[in-house]
């Protein structure tokens, strides 16, 4: 049974308010170019049937190419999601999908209805383009705030025994930026006490128990790993968190990273030992998973000459 403490700091998981997002437009996409051909001033150009009405407007409009183009698009979104869903609030994919698939609902929309007359959607100018493209961005960074505020909720009542802004510098414009995460997860304000580390950005927040911490150490220009999260703002100031269960570490870069350092290297230090215990038996189980068909893994197995005949 998880208590309080533990609980507080599960990951955020999947993001459904986004996910609302990206299937709103989807299925717009796919289905309002098909509704349109039963708008008042359509309907009463054709005196066609219901169900005429309803096939020209499906067939005039390639709807059942766009279904399969759409949905697969959509599949990629949820394989892409599934295997990047993180510690972070809002994972890196749901911050750009729904922005997606609102361009594709847009072109969609307008080419069906400037080609057949019905309606369009705006003007169709790069402009108006780009217009709805930034309300649909300005629109998941809200989301993306109000989600990160309801997680930091958990955390209420805990008395932070370090809270250091980020130490910035010109190293995250002419390098960090490259890294695509720095760009989209700035942080704001690095917190630790005696349970984990809380990241926090402007619109998400990064939850890192101490129990899910292998280690923390610092890190160098040398130490630049291509598949990580970068949550920083400085190559000068970088430290490392190793994570048991992910093989992408996290880099951060404190305002003073030798006192986040120490501070973190005392309480990994002085872990429990049945929290040990229990680490030790976790990659004892996945080790136990690695090994190679056929070979067998005690010594009895060893002194069978049957065995895996």
């Amino acid at each position: 049974m998880k208590t309080k403490s533990t609980s507080r700091w599960v990951p955020p998981g999947w993001p459904w308010e986004l996910e609302a997002m990206v299937l709103l437009f989807v299925v717009g996409s796919i289905l309002f170019p098909f509704c349109m051909v039963f708008f008042p001033e359509r309907a009463a150009e054709h005196a066609a049937s219901f169900w005429q009405r309803a096939l020209s407007g499906w067939t005039l409009g390639h709807g059942y190419l766009w279904a399969l183009v759409i949905g697969g698009m959509y599949f990629l979104h949820v394989v892409w999601a599934s295997l990047t869903l993180e510690y972070v609030s809002t994972p890196f994919i749901h911050l750009l999908s729904p922005t997606l698939f609102a361009g594709v609902g847009y072109f969609r929309v307008y080419g069906f209805g400037s080609r057949y007359g019905i309606c369009t959607l705006g003007t169709g100018s790069l402009e108006g383009f780009l217009g709805w493209i930034a309300g649909v961005q300005a629109a998941v960074l809200v989301v993306a705030w109000v989600r990160k505020r309801r997680h930091l909720r958990r955390f209420r009542g805990i008395s932070w025994d370090i809270s250091l802004p980020p130490h910035f510098d010109r190293t995250y414009l002419a390098e960090l930026i490259f890294k695509i995460h720095p760009l989209f997860y700035p942080p704001r304000v690095y917190r630790a006490c005696g349970e984990g580390i809380l990241i926090e950005g402007w619109t998400y927040i990064m939850p890192l128990p101490f129990f899910e911490i292998e280690g923390i150490v610092r890190a160098d220009r040398g130490d630049f790993v291509s598949s990580a999260f970068y949550a920083a703002t400085s190559m000068r100031a970088l430290l490392r968190i190793r994570l048991y269960d992910n093989p992408r570490p996290v880099f951060i870069s404190p305002s003073h990273p030798n006192l986040f350092f120490r501070y973190c290297q005392q309480l990994l230090a002085g872990r429990r030992p049945a929290d040990e215990e229990a680490r030790a038996a976790r990659r004892a189980e996945l080790a136990a998973r690695t090994v190679p068909y056929g070979e067998p893994q005690s010594d009895e197995d060893r002194d069978n000459p049957y065995f895996n005949v």
